[in-house]
């Protein structure tokens, strides 16, 4: 099979992330893979380290004529069996004609307008809401498929918490986002006031962070919470924390909540969506009311405060992620789809 892949993100997100797994995973699974994505460095040399061929583009505005050039000069050197585009710019600028031979497969993590997605032949929702949203906004159920993310089974190995300036011999918390208000950092950082003598991890950046900084100095927690900026070494910090945590306020999917269960950390999220609809409560993780920061230290506390509890979140949050959003199981998932649009336009 030849699959082109393109992605018209930026340099980090949980789609770009995504995208960047599966086009490696197919690759590596020995499926003939291209890419067509912006030319951000980390994700090249990703690429470039497995073998995996690609192409820049610039993915730019209502004036870029160089993408859909790019764009029809790669499906007519690769001929591919399946075009697979995420996100909205990536999806308009693919080129479409009478006498195509591909399937445009797009994949969309969120609720986006579906007047960017007419030219598709088929939609791959993330989550089981997606899904529904789609069907609600006129798309046939034939058209619509549902297939998860997976994370990748990667070890992580505890770093020196010394390094970051937190005890050896306190409670770590480690929370992964984006430094967005979708994200409620704020709620975190107000249930930290709660959780005496507990640390905080913030690994991400965004457009926040002196904002997040400025209200974490008000509260007086500048001596337990450290903001990590953008990191690579994602399961080492989870190793080495005692919880993850994930307050989301806004949250169509949640990658967060695969990590926490990969890496066998006991999980407590915000009930938005894409937890909500992950989550069993009490048994895989522990959710809370969105923005209630009273709710989340309760729920940290709890966890705390019983290793039983903890030890059973972690346990059974292993076994939903090896069963439902392991690489193989997804993967698996992915390519039967493949194979299943390409033989009904054979």
């Amino acid at each position: 099979m030849r699959i082109l892949g393109a992605l018209a993100g930026g340099a980090h997100g949980g789609a770009e992330t995504f995208y960047t797994r599966l086009m490696i995973a197919l690759h590596e699974s020995g499926i003939q893979t291209h890419a067509i994505l912006r030319p951000f460095d980390a994700r090249i040399e990703q690429f470039k380290e497995k073998n995996l061929p690609y192409t820049a583009a610039p993915f730019g505005g209502l004036f870029d004529f160089q993408t859909k050039r790019i764009f029809k000069e790669q499906i007519k050197k690769i001929d591919p069996q399946i075009v697979l585009t995420f996100m909205n710019r990536a999806t308009a600028k693919c080129p479409r004609s009478k006498n195509d031979n591909f399937v445009q497969l797009a994949r969309l993590g969120g609720y986006y307008n579906l007047k960017y997605y007419k030219k598709a032949d088929y939609l791959i929702a993330l989550t089981h809401d997606i899904y529904d949203y789609i069907i609600q906004n006129g798309w046939p159920k034939e058209k619509v498929h549902y297939l998860p993310n997976f994370a990748v089974q990667i070890p992580g190995t505890p770093i020196k918490r010394q390094d970051l300036d937190t005890p050896d011999d306190v409670p770590l918390l480690v929370t992964l986002a984006r430094l967005h208000d979708a994200k409620a950092i704020d709620v975190l950082l107000h249930a930290m006031i709660q959780v005496k003598g507990a640390y905080l991890w913030i690994a991400g950046e965004g457009p926040l962070r002196q904002e997040l900084e400025s209200l974490m100095n008000s509260l007086g927690l500048q001596n337990r919470v450290r903001f990590l900026g953008w990191r690579q070494d994602i399961p080492d910090l989870i190793a080495t924390s005692d919880m993850v945590v994930f307050p989301s306020r806004y949250e169509p999917h949640g990658t967060v909540v695969l990590e926490a269960w990969m890496h066998e950390r006991p999980l407590i999220a915000a009930a938005s969506k894409g937890p909500a609809g992950l989550v069993n409560d009490g048994e895989n993780g522990l959710l809370v009311p969105i923005n209630d920061a009273d709710s989340l230290a309760k729920a940290i506390q709890k966890v705390l405060n019983s290793s039983e509890l903890a030890a059973n979140l972690v346990i059974q949050g292993k076994e939903t992620y090896t069963k439902h959003h392991s690489q193989k199981a997804v993967l698996s998932q992915y390519t039967e789809f493949f194979q299943k649009v390409v033989q009904k336009t054979s």
